[in-house]
């Protein structure tokens, strides 16, 4: 028999890959009147695929092709889509104080209005819903209105509009503020604008002061009277300042005759009024002096005039006077200016019998001073 030996033979083989990194380049188009290139994505960035009649631009990224290729009968958006990696422009943008022009003062304590144009974006556009969002500021800490709290707040508060004008009610604002609106843009890729600012408004200030009378008559001291007599003169302001305002007073004489005789003054002082229950020739309770009804009086205790009163003080006889009416509260959009606000000053007279037969006269001097 024979015997036949069979060997099997294995051949190791190692296949070594060797990987080297090449653009990823996109299937070229031709015909008989064109060859077009595919774009061509690879570590340098954008390349362009051109034929003797058009080219087709490729980039990468957000919004919009802008390669095209085009015939009589046919338009192809061919390539990636653009990317708009600018925000909104502001280089032409206005914000306007008020509802036309830009304004520097207005009277209004709870109103702002606003303006603005000049926002563009050549590359995406505006956004079509809320392209706009605006802030109110106020310079004196920079503060931002909350509308949702109706207070003044730290911190950038931002509401979105369609609009190019708004009007914000209520909106408390005060004299001596500056007030600015900020607007902002946003564009079809989500990005905003720096915000442009208003050159700001401010709220014009206004005092109306005027006295119920120029002259009061205290007629005839005699003994039906008890030589005694008052009487009145009523004050009223309307202003917007924030602090209120403040009513002086003082006499540029004693009461005086045409003979040089005088009419001593009461005894109580602004500071410490005291009260005046009688007459001189009964109580001798002598002289000329004033009392008022403002029961929050500054300068001294509120209610020192008021408090188990009247009691009367004696005019000084210089200025600027002492306070014989004020409002001290803070105005602002929240409370509305003073409204021809009134106070009574009532002035009294006692004499003796023997007080020298005349005219008396002084003259009281009466300033009202906003507190802005």
């Amino acid at each position: 028999m024979k015997v036949i030996n069979t060997q099997l033979i294995f051949i190791l083989l190692v296949l070594v890959l060797v990987v080297r990194a090449l653009p990823a380049v996109a299937t070229d188009y031709s015909g008989s009147n064109f060859f077009v290139r595919d774009p061509i994505i690879s570590e340098g960035g954008t390349h362009y695929a051109t034929s003797a009649s058009y080219q087709l631009r490729a980039t990468i990224g957000g919004v919009e092709s802008i390669g095209e290729s085009t015939s009589t009968t046919y338009k192809v958006k061919s390539g990636f889509q653009y990317y708009d990696d600018t925000a909104p422009d502001i280089t032409s943008a206005v914000v306007n104080d008020g509802s036309g022009a830009d304004i520097d003062e207005q009277t209004s304590l709870n109103t702002i209005q606003a303006n603005w144009s000049g926002f563009s974006d050549p590359e995406s556009g505006l956004r079509t819903t809320d392209p706009y969002e605006y802030a109110i500021r106020r310079k004196s800490d920079g503060y931002f209105w909350s509308s949702t709290t109706s207070a003044w707040q730290a911190g950038a508060i931002w509401y979105a509009t369609s609009t190019t004008a708004i009007s914000v009610t209520p909106v408390y604002l005060r004299t001596s503020e500056t007030y600015y609106v900020s607007v902002r843009a946003y564009n079809n890729a989500g990005m905003v604008s720096s915000a442009v600012d208003s050159d700001g408004v401010k709220v014009t200030p206004s005092l109306s002061f005027s006295l119920s009378s120029t002259a009061v008559n205290f007629g005839t001291l005699e003994t039906v009277n008890n030589f005694t007599a008052t009487g009145y003169t009523t004050t009223t302001v309307s202003t917007n300042a924030y602090n209120g305002y403040i009513i002086t007073a003082w006499a540029t004489s004693p009461l005086t005759n045409s003979g040089g005789a005088t009419i001593a003054d009461w005894g109580g002082t602004n500071a410490s009024p005291t009260a005046w229950p009688g007459n001189c020739p009964v109580d001798n309770q002598c002289g000329f002096g004033y009392s008022t009804n403002d029961n929050n009086l500054s300068g001294g205790t509120a209610d020192r005039f008021t408090n188990s009163g009247p009691n009367y003080a004696a005019f000084v006889t210089n200025g600027p006077g002492d306070p014989v009416a004020d409002h001290t509260a803070k105005v602002d959009g929240s409370t509305g200016a003073i409204n021809n606000e009134q106070f009574v000053i009532t002035y009294k007279v006692s004499v003796n019998a023997v007080q020298a037969a005349g005219d008396y006269k002084t003259t009281i001097v009466y300033v009202a001073t906003p507190q802005y």
